[in-house]
Protein backbone atom coordinates (compact mmCIF):
# COMPACT_ATOMS: atom_id res chain seq x y z
CA UNK A 1 0.00 0.00 0.00
CA UNK A 2 1.35 3.56 -1.12
CA UNK A 3 1.36 6.10 1.54
CA UNK A 4 -1.30 8.38 1.80
CA UNK A 5 -0.52 12.03 3.90
CA UNK A 6 -2.03 10.45 6.83
CA UNK A 7 -0.11 6.89 7.35
CA UNK A 8 2.61 6.82 9.61
CA UNK A 9 5.02 5.78 6.42
CA UNK A 10 4.47 8.99 4.75
CA UNK A 11 7.23 11.89 4.89
CA UNK A 12 5.13 14.39 3.55
CA UNK A 13 2.93 14.08 6.46
CA UNK A 14 6.11 14.40 8.61
CA UNK A 15 6.95 17.81 6.62
CA UNK A 16 3.72 19.05 6.97
CA UNK A 17 2.70 18.46 10.97
CA UNK A 18 6.61 20.02 11.15
CA UNK A 19 5.64 23.16 8.85
CA UNK A 20 2.26 23.48 10.02
CA UNK A 21 2.39 23.31 14.10
CA UNK A 22 5.75 24.49 14.73
CA UNK A 23 6.25 27.11 11.30
CA UNK A 24 3.37 28.30 9.48
CA UNK A 25 0.96 28.82 12.39
CA UNK A 26 2.95 30.90 14.53
CA UNK A 27 4.33 33.00 11.76
CA UNK A 28 0.54 33.36 10.65
CA UNK A 29 -1.00 34.34 13.67
CA UNK A 30 2.25 36.75 14.27
CA UNK A 31 1.21 38.36 11.25
CA UNK A 32 -2.16 38.98 12.06
CA UNK A 33 -1.43 39.87 15.79
CA UNK A 34 0.83 42.81 14.24
CA UNK A 35 -1.13 45.48 14.40
CA UNK A 36 -2.88 44.91 17.47
CA UNK A 37 0.14 44.74 19.70
CA UNK A 38 3.24 45.36 17.53
CA UNK A 39 5.81 43.72 15.48
CA UNK A 40 8.04 43.12 19.03
CA UNK A 41 5.27 41.43 20.93
CA UNK A 42 3.69 39.47 18.06
CA UNK A 43 4.93 36.31 18.21
CA UNK A 44 5.03 35.86 21.92
CA UNK A 45 1.39 36.66 21.42
CA UNK A 46 0.89 33.94 18.83
CA UNK A 47 2.28 31.60 21.27
CA UNK A 48 -0.21 32.57 24.13
CA UNK A 49 -3.18 32.31 21.85
CA UNK A 50 -2.76 29.52 20.07
CA UNK A 51 -5.03 26.71 21.16
CA UNK A 52 -3.30 23.60 23.18
CA UNK A 53 -2.98 20.78 20.83
CA UNK A 54 -2.45 17.55 22.87
CA UNK A 55 -6.64 17.29 23.53
CA UNK A 56 -7.80 18.49 20.24
CA UNK A 57 -6.67 20.22 17.17
CA UNK A 58 -8.74 23.34 15.41
CA UNK A 59 -7.62 24.61 12.60
CA UNK A 60 -10.80 26.73 11.72
CA UNK A 61 -9.09 29.94 12.47
CA UNK A 62 -5.63 29.64 10.42
CA UNK A 63 -7.94 28.32 7.23
CA UNK A 64 -10.16 31.56 7.47
CA UNK A 65 -7.08 34.17 7.72
CA UNK A 66 -5.61 31.69 4.43
CA UNK A 67 -9.28 32.05 2.42
CA UNK A 68 -10.69 35.59 3.91
CA UNK A 69 -7.98 37.45 5.10
CA UNK A 70 -9.64 40.98 4.76
CA UNK A 71 -7.14 43.61 6.21
CA UNK A 72 -5.68 41.36 8.94
CA UNK A 73 -2.43 40.40 7.06
CA UNK A 74 -2.23 43.99 5.79
CA UNK A 75 -2.70 46.02 2.61
CA UNK A 76 -2.06 43.14 0.43
CA UNK A 77 -2.82 40.31 2.02
CA UNK A 78 -1.71 37.42 -0.91
CA UNK A 79 1.81 38.70 -1.34
CA UNK A 80 1.96 38.25 2.88
CA UNK A 81 0.52 34.87 2.97
CA UNK A 82 2.90 34.12 -0.02
CA UNK A 83 6.18 35.52 2.18
CA UNK A 84 4.91 33.48 4.90
CA UNK A 85 5.10 30.47 2.83
CA UNK A 86 7.93 30.97 1.42
CA UNK A 87 10.07 31.46 4.47
CA UNK A 88 8.27 29.19 6.93
CA UNK A 89 8.63 26.29 4.62
CA UNK A 90 12.27 25.55 3.82
CA UNK A 91 12.75 26.40 7.81
CA UNK A 92 10.43 23.17 8.34
CA UNK A 93 12.42 21.79 5.98
CA UNK A 94 15.71 22.22 8.33
CA UNK A 95 14.37 21.61 11.16
CA UNK A 96 12.61 18.16 10.18
CA UNK A 97 16.16 17.47 8.88
CA UNK A 98 17.52 18.10 12.59
CA UNK A 99 14.29 16.05 13.89
CA UNK A 100 14.94 12.89 11.67
CA UNK A 101 18.35 13.48 10.30
CA UNK A 102 19.20 14.65 6.38
CA UNK A 103 18.10 11.61 4.36
CA UNK A 104 14.88 12.47 3.42
CA UNK A 105 14.24 8.76 2.12
CA UNK A 106 14.29 7.88 5.62
CA UNK A 107 11.89 10.48 6.48
CA UNK A 108 8.08 9.28 8.23
CA UNK A 109 5.50 10.71 10.29
CA UNK A 110 5.68 7.59 12.43
CA UNK A 111 9.60 8.11 13.21
CA UNK A 112 8.03 11.03 15.36
CA UNK A 113 4.14 10.74 16.15
CA UNK A 114 3.83 7.35 17.87
CA UNK A 115 1.51 5.78 20.60
CA UNK A 116 2.12 4.72 24.10
CA UNK A 117 -0.02 3.06 26.67
CA UNK A 118 1.00 2.97 30.39
CA UNK A 119 -0.44 1.38 33.38
CA UNK A 120 -1.98 4.08 35.14
CA UNK A 121 -0.68 2.74 38.65
CA UNK A 122 3.24 2.19 36.96
CA UNK A 123 4.47 4.15 39.64
CA UNK A 124 3.51 2.42 42.41
CA UNK A 125 3.74 -0.95 40.77
CA UNK A 126 8.18 -0.81 41.51
CA UNK A 127 8.26 -4.63 41.26
CA UNK A 128 6.61 -5.10 38.34
CA UNK A 129 8.52 -5.53 35.42
CA UNK A 130 8.49 -2.39 33.10
CA UNK A 131 7.58 -4.46 30.19
CA UNK A 132 4.15 -5.92 31.88
CA UNK A 133 2.73 -2.01 32.39
CA UNK A 134 3.89 -0.77 28.88
CA UNK A 135 3.06 -0.84 24.97
CA UNK A 136 4.46 0.74 22.06
CA UNK A 137 5.53 2.62 21.30
CA UNK A 138 3.52 2.16 18.04
CA UNK A 139 3.46 4.45 14.71
CA UNK A 140 1.02 6.66 14.15
CA UNK A 141 -0.43 8.08 11.06
CA UNK A 142 -2.77 11.53 11.12
CA UNK A 143 -3.39 14.04 13.95
CA UNK A 144 -5.96 15.89 16.02
CA UNK A 145 -6.91 17.50 12.50
CA UNK A 146 -7.87 14.17 10.88
CA UNK A 147 -10.17 11.40 10.55
CA UNK A 148 -9.45 9.00 13.54
CA UNK A 149 -8.25 11.42 15.80
CA UNK A 150 -3.98 11.21 17.31
CA UNK A 151 -3.61 14.43 18.86
CA UNK A 152 -0.27 15.26 20.09
CA UNK A 153 1.89 17.39 22.43
CA UNK A 154 5.08 19.25 21.53
CA UNK A 155 6.90 16.10 21.76
CA UNK A 156 4.63 14.27 19.08
CA UNK A 157 3.61 11.24 21.45
CA UNK A 158 -0.40 10.95 21.07
CA UNK A 159 -1.78 12.53 23.72
CA UNK A 160 -5.92 12.29 22.94
CA UNK A 161 -7.88 9.97 20.75
CA UNK A 162 -10.76 6.85 21.05
CA UNK A 163 -9.20 3.85 22.58
CA UNK A 164 -12.34 1.99 22.31
CA UNK A 165 -14.04 1.76 19.25
CA UNK A 166 -17.43 -0.03 17.99
CA UNK A 167 -19.24 -0.30 14.73
CA UNK A 168 -22.55 -1.87 15.66
CA UNK A 169 -24.73 -3.80 12.49
CA UNK A 170 -28.30 -3.94 13.91
CA UNK A 171 -28.95 -6.21 10.47
CA UNK A 172 -26.72 -8.48 11.21
CA UNK A 173 -25.53 -8.28 15.11
CA UNK A 174 -22.14 -10.57 14.29
CA UNK A 175 -21.07 -8.49 11.83
CA UNK A 176 -20.08 -5.71 14.26
CA UNK A 177 -16.99 -4.74 15.25
CA UNK A 178 -15.02 -3.32 17.59
CA UNK A 179 -12.02 -2.17 18.95
CA UNK A 180 -10.58 -2.25 23.10
CA UNK A 181 -6.95 -1.10 23.84
CA UNK A 182 -4.03 -2.08 24.58
CA UNK A 183 -6.26 -5.11 25.36
CA UNK A 184 -9.43 -6.79 26.95
CA UNK A 185 -7.22 -8.31 29.95
CA UNK A 186 -6.92 -6.59 33.02
CA UNK A 187 -4.16 -9.32 34.61
CA UNK A 188 -0.89 -8.12 34.00
CA UNK A 189 0.93 -10.88 31.65
CA UNK A 190 -1.66 -12.13 30.50
CA UNK A 191 -1.91 -12.63 26.75
CA UNK A 192 -4.77 -10.46 25.92
CA UNK A 193 -3.72 -7.38 28.42
CA UNK A 194 -1.49 -5.56 25.52
CA UNK A 195 -2.19 -7.88 22.55
CA UNK A 196 -4.98 -5.31 20.66
CA UNK A 197 -2.35 -2.46 20.78
CA UNK A 198 -0.52 -3.10 17.64
CA UNK A 199 -4.20 -3.96 16.18
CA UNK A 200 -5.75 -0.63 17.43
CA UNK A 201 -2.53 1.60 16.27
CA UNK A 202 -3.15 0.42 12.65
CA UNK A 203 -6.93 1.06 12.60
CA UNK A 204 -7.95 -2.38 12.51
CA UNK A 205 -10.30 -4.18 14.40
CA UNK A 206 -11.99 -7.77 15.72
CA UNK A 207 -15.12 -9.27 15.54
CA UNK A 208 -18.12 -8.13 17.98
CA UNK A 209 -19.81 -11.84 18.29
CA UNK A 210 -23.23 -11.62 19.36
CA UNK A 211 -25.05 -14.68 19.02
CA UNK A 212 -24.85 -17.55 21.31
CA UNK A 213 -23.34 -20.11 18.39
CA UNK A 214 -20.41 -17.50 16.98
CA UNK A 215 -19.24 -16.60 20.52
CA UNK A 216 -18.95 -20.14 21.08
CA UNK A 217 -17.05 -20.94 18.07
CA UNK A 218 -14.71 -18.22 19.01
CA UNK A 219 -14.28 -18.94 22.74
CA UNK A 220 -10.92 -19.63 23.86
CA UNK A 221 -11.67 -20.14 27.60
CA UNK A 222 -14.80 -21.08 29.74
CA UNK A 223 -14.54 -20.25 32.96
CA UNK A 224 -18.10 -21.67 34.87
CA UNK A 225 -18.17 -20.09 38.70
CA UNK A 226 -19.63 -22.55 41.11
CA UNK A 227 -21.20 -22.03 44.71
CA UNK A 228 -19.22 -23.90 47.02
CA UNK A 229 -21.14 -26.80 48.53
CA UNK A 230 -20.54 -25.63 51.75
CA UNK A 231 -22.16 -22.32 50.93
CA UNK A 232 -25.39 -21.74 52.89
Amino acid sequence: MRPTPTTPDSAAAALFEVWYRRHLRPALLARALRPHVGAGDAADAATRVSPAEDVLADARVDLELFEAPGDRLGPDPEKRLAEIVTSTLPAAVADLAGLLGPDRAKWSWGRLHVARARHPLAALLTGVPEDLLAAGPAPRGGSGDTVCDTAYGPDFVQSAGATFRVVVDVGRWDSSLAMNAPGQSGRLGEPHTTDLFAPWSQGEAFPLLYSRERVEEAAEQVIELRPSPEAP
